[in-house]
């Protein structure tokens, strides 16, 4: 399995809400950064935290939340993502999209740390 097919089975598994599929993508110990200015800002350390911080949140808080990668960029063990963000924040039922950038850095284990 190339990099790129590593990252495109972790956005094929959320897209499906398949949880423990995303998190086996990841390496144990993954570090995950969510931007400043997004909802779940802050750097998530480990498969629990990165579960519980990130994913958990967005599958409880958003209705029709996706990531959807639209290019993908590959340099050795660094890929980057380019996509859109679409969802419903389900308090308020507001609706965004947006662009989102990612990079990934992969290894034996999978993700070992991701940014936004």
């Amino acid at each position: 399995m190339t990099n790129v097919d590593i990252v495109k089975s972790s956005y094929d598994a959320f897209a499906r809400g398949d949880l423990k599929a995303l998190i086996d993508t990841l390496d144990p110990e993954v570090e995950w950064t969510m931007a400043e200015g997004f909802p779940y800002a802050g750097t998530y350390r480990r498969h629990d935290t990165v579960l519980n911080g990130v994913f958990k949140q967005i599958a409880a808080e958003w209705s029709l939340f996706t990531a959807t990668m639209e290019t993908h960029i590959e340099s050795g063990d660094v890929v980057v993502t380019l996509g859109t963000y679409k969802g419903t924040y389900k308090t308020t039922e507001r609706s965004f999209t947006g662009p989102f950038a990612r990079c990934v850095q992969t290894g034996d284990m999978g993700y070992r740390c991701s940014g936004i």
